[in-house]
């Protein structure tokens, strides 16, 4: 069963991602989500990884340089108290990040 779903989320994965790397949709999106909730990019390696120094991965990732792993697209998820979902859809209007808790 793992070994079905595994391959479902790999394929969707591998499937979506050239054009959200294209477009670096992932990028603006860990952006925007975590300067709606008010954290510099420190804090918000803080919350991911346990260590503020990592604040260049943010950056990188931020700035479409690197494309984050599903577990880290799961974990940037979490520390921004959103769903993984929504790192992957574009935002069209900043309505749509009101709703972001700090």
């Amino acid at each position: 069963m793992w070994e079905g779903l595994y391959k479902l989320v790999t394929e969707v994965h591998n499937s979506i991602m050239p054009q959200l790397i294209e477009n670096n949709v992932v990028g603006q999106n860990i952006r925007r989500y975590r300067q709606a909730a008010n954290l510099n990019q420190e804090e918000l390696a803080e919350r991911v990884w346990g260590d503020p120094r990592r604040k260049g991965e943010v950056s990188v990732l931020e700035n479409g340089k690197q494309v984050p792993t599903l577990a880290q697209l799961d974990k940037i998820a979490a520390a921004l108290n959103i769903a993984a979902a929504d790192l992957l859809t574009s935002v069209t209007n900043n309505d749509e990040l009101a709703r972001v808790p700090a």
